[in-house]
């Protein structure tokens, strides 16, 4: 080899210097509502049963806020609905997991959906899914801050957190051949609008320790690391390197709009 090259094998060593060709992963940059991405995901989940996609998407400036429940959630413990209904906050049933969550322009919205066999060490369940998706957050902050420095960022149960407050929250849909794995990252946050609209649930994670939202939450934007959130979502996206190739096509929106007309399972509800 010529002094400066890599070899092949050099080039496809994952971070755990495992011998990886990487599998391709489609990249959507979106602006849309919540309701319409979660219902896309959906069908590039059920439909498309060969690729592997990357969602990211922030809600256009004319789209109003939203709360967003888990599949089995239940809207009296978790929700203020007189006050919901009163200010007419959309309220959704996403088709995944997971918990409860405000979402505004200032929340970032980033999902994966990989069949089995792009990530075959990573087994189809929850626990095993965030176990991968911390490492790739992990690079995410480290390679920002520069230096090698180990970053605060960490999964804590559910959650993603910087040191011990959370900064992001996650949920899941496994079928047989796939999974999604969505995140709700906060840029910024309206704590006060929160607190009026969503209860304090009573199952929360041992390390909230009972405090209110905005003292066990904090944002991206506090933290200095990113010049904006489409900064941050480019880092998100170089982070997926060691595993996936990245590719972004402006085609890509309409073979996933293409999928919602095709009769597949759907759960996602505006209630």
């Amino acid at each position: 080899h010529a002094p400066n090259s890599k070899s092949r094998q050099d080039r496809d060593q994952s971070p755990a210097g495992c011998m990886l060709r990487r599998p391709t992963v489609r990249l959507l940059r979106l602006e849309l509502p919540v309701l319409e991405q979660l219902r896309l995901e959906e069908a590039i989940l059920r439909v498309d049963k060969s690729s592997n996609w990357c969602v990211l998407n922030r809600q256009p400036r004319d789209a109003p806020p939203s709360v967003v429940m888990g599949i089995s959630a239940r809207v009296q413990q978790l929700v203020h609905e007189q006050r919901v209904r009163q200010d007419g906050v959309p309220l959704i049933k996403r088709f995944s997991g997971g918990g409860t969550v405000y979402i505004d322009r200032d929340t970032s919205l980033v999902s994966l959906i990989a069949n089995h066999s792009a990530l075959p060490d990573v087994k189809p369940f929850p626990r095993p899914i965030m176990s991968w998706t911390e490492q790739w957050y992990k690079r995410v902050f480290e390679r920002q801050q520069g230096g090698g420095a180990e970053s605060l960022f960490s999964l804590q149960e559910h959650d993603y957190c910087w040191n011990d407050k959370k900064i992001g929250g996650n949920a899941q849909s496994v079928s047989a051949q796939r999974w999604l794995h969505h995140t709700s990252f906060l840029w910024d946050a309206d704590m006060e609008r929160m607190a009026e609209l969503l209860k304090l649930p009573d199952r929360s994670p041992d390390y909230r320790a009972g405090r209110e939202h905005d003292e066990f939450l904090t944002t991206l934007s506090s933290l200095g690391l990113f010049e904006s959130l489409d900064a941050f979502h480019d880092a998100v996206v170089d982070g997926l390197s060691p595993w996936f190739e990245v590719v972004e096509d402006a085609g890509d929106l309409e073979l996933a709009r293409e999928m919602l007309a095709v009769d597949h399972y759907r759960k996602t509800t505006l209630l």
